[in-house]
């Protein structure tokens, strides 16, 4: 199904990821930093075949994520 719509992964290195959600007692599963980047990765692969696109995030303003996204809608 998400193949078939116009999905978009924003991509992030584990770190930044991680460093968002640190601490947060609203996400139950956080049990640990390293059962989190274990899930990670083995959902990395799935993340990027069901999207559209893939736009790498790190070190990009919101304003340039924004402006792939419209790019990439525009072109569908």
């Amino acid at each position: 199904i998400l193949r078939n719509t116009k999905t978009v992964y924003l991509k992030y290195p584990f770190e930044v990821l991680y460093e968002r959600i640190a601490g947060d007692s609203n996400r139950p599963l956080v049990t640990s930093r390293e059962a989190l980047e274990k899930r990670f990765i083995e959902r990395l692969d799935l993340y990027e075949k069901a999207s559209g696109i893939t736009i790498e995030c790190e070190d990009k303003s919101i304003d340039q994520i924004v402006q792939e996204i419209i790019i990439y809608l525009e072109r569908k």
